[in-house]
């Protein structure tokens, strides 16, 4: 949410490390003052100690991308680090005082360093039982020997030097991650994407659509021939999206209809850049999505399926930041500030933790972020979920006003609610299983086309217990 909205990728990473680093440096220093009163001093430990967090924040960084929720990232990275630090640390530095067991007690040693916060520990355990490891080499001249200078590589040296490395080689995975450098080997060892399907069945407005936007590249808002599907190493790639084009312009609102499972959040995905089309072209103000995200995320305000809000951060506060990371005047920032609360009806909860508000509230507040500054594209992913009527209404006036009236933006949205799309979109585009637009254009004209047919409504009164109980006997269920 921060990088779509404007936030530099090294500032989001840098500021992080920072802050942690800084939250990490307090317990430090109280152990380290805690260590000078009681005149408990560990030759060099607390170079160790200094080094620790830079290496240790990074490490955790990306770690995390090998899980998928924060509760079993803290439970498996306790359990582990404990083993890892605790158990193993012991066990390898027992392993090193026996002759036999020297070998293996070096391999492990060197391989546990992968883990920060063992070096750490090998370290004290090395300073607090120097003069024991030196005896014991006496008693045994042709065990395989350790040298005697702290800062040899073999001793603390070589966890201060791995502690640097771990740094550097983490904070370059973490932005190699970021920047998605690793997908030329996922792509060695995916199956390959199943080719287009030549028989598909659509219908006249979707191919009209599609042949507009392939011979019109000047819409604000271009999706032509977008395709996406999903590699596995192990079974058949998913094909999420089929083929689909759309384009849009300033004033318009587009509408993305369709049940779960249709394509309409991997769309949005592919729109934001956080992932890539499988074929096809998506460019936002001629900036293409893929190659030129930098500049196409300057002009996109977006409101998520999840709300993405700080906790702790009141509604103001949200609001204030986003308008500095979205780059708007600084002298401007009170009244746009200002005319998104009244807009979306927040004077009431302005000074709230954002984690205190109702579920409508929070998606209000959404969609205040999103709108802030009226920005030229504006995508909000199931805006009215969780909202009452009356919040819905107010949201509606905001982005009706946005996108068709000041016709300042171009607005996509996605929903399940037919009287949402009717109320705010001037062409929507129904999508269905597999991935492709079954209908597309204006919601007068798909009524007209498409709304043909009876509904009917079914009543049924529900039956006293006396009646279930008489039924039950009849069908000899009760004697």
């Amino acid at each position: 949410m921060q990088l779509i909205s404007g936030m530099s990728l090294s500032a989001y990473w840098l500021s992080n490390m920072i802050a942690d680093m800084i939250k990490l440096y307090i317990p430090i220093f109280i152990i380290l003052i805690i260590s000078v009163i009681f005149n408990a001093n560990y030759d060099g430990v607390w170079v160790l100690m200094l080094l620790l967090p830079p290496a240790l924040v990074p490490f955790t960084y990306v770690s995390s991308f090998l899980f998928k929720s924060d509760s079993s990232a803290q439970i498996i990275t306790l359990i582990l680090n404990y083993f890892v630090c605790d158990v193993m640390a012991f066990l390898t530095f027992v392993l090193m005082f026996i002759p036999q067991t020297f070998l293996l007690g070096g391999i492990l040693r060197w391989g546990l360093c992968i883990f920060p916060s063992y070096c750490v520990l090998n370290g004290i355990l090395w300073s607090s039982t120097k003069t024991v490891i030196l005896s014991i080499r006496v008693q045994y001249p042709d065990a395989h020997q350790l040298p005697e200078d702290n800062w040899a590589l073999a001793n603390m040296g070589g966890d201060a030097l791995i502690l640097i490395l771990h740094f550097f080689v983490n904070t370059a995975i973490l932005f190699a991650i970021e920047k998605d450098l690793f997908s030329c080997f996922r792509n060695l060892s995916a199956q390959q994407i199943p080719p287009k399907a030549e028989n598909l069945t659509m219908d006249d407005d979707v191919l009209r659509e599609e042949e507009r936007v392939r011979i019109n590249k000047t819409d604000v808002i271009r999706v032509c021939d977008f395709r996406k599907a999903y590699t596995t190493v192990v079974g058949k790639p998913f094909l999420a999206v089929e083929r689909i084009s759309f384009g849009l312009d300033y004033g318009e609102c587009f509408a993305l209809l369709g049940v779960n499972g249709a394509g309409k959040s991997t769309t949005f995905k592919s729109l934001t850049a956080d992932t890539n089309p499988t074929e096809g072209e998506i460019s936002v103000a001629c900036h293409n999505i893929t190659t030129d995200f930098e500049e196409a995320r300057k002009l996109i305000g977006y409101c998520p399926q999840k709300d993405a809000i700080f906790l702790l951060m009141t509604v103001e506060e949200h609001l204030w930041f986003y308008a500095r990371i979205k780059g708007i005047p600084t002298e401007m920032h009170h009244d746009i500030v200002e005319k998104a609360i009244l807009e979306l009806n927040l004077s009431d909860h302005r000074t709230k933790p954002a984690g205190t508000l109702s579920g409508g509230n929070k998606r209000k507040l959404s969609v205040a972020m999103a709108t802030l500054g009226n920005p030229p594209i504006i995508l909000l992913d199931e805006p009215s979920a969780g909202m009452d009527p009356e919040a819905r209404r107010f949201m509606w006036t905001v982005v009706e006003r946005i996108s068709q009236r000041d016709k300042k933006s171009a607005v996509i949205l996605t929903t399940h609610s037919m009287e949402e799309a009717e109320a705010l979109s001037t062409k929507m585009g129904i999508m269905v299983r597999g991935g492709i637009f079954k209908c597309f254009g204006s919601s007068q004209h798909i009524k007209n086309k498409f709304g043909t047919g009876y509904e009917v409504e079914i009543k049924i009164r529900k039956p006293t217990y006396a009646e279930i109980e008489h039924a039950a006997t009849q069908q000899g269920f009760v004697e």
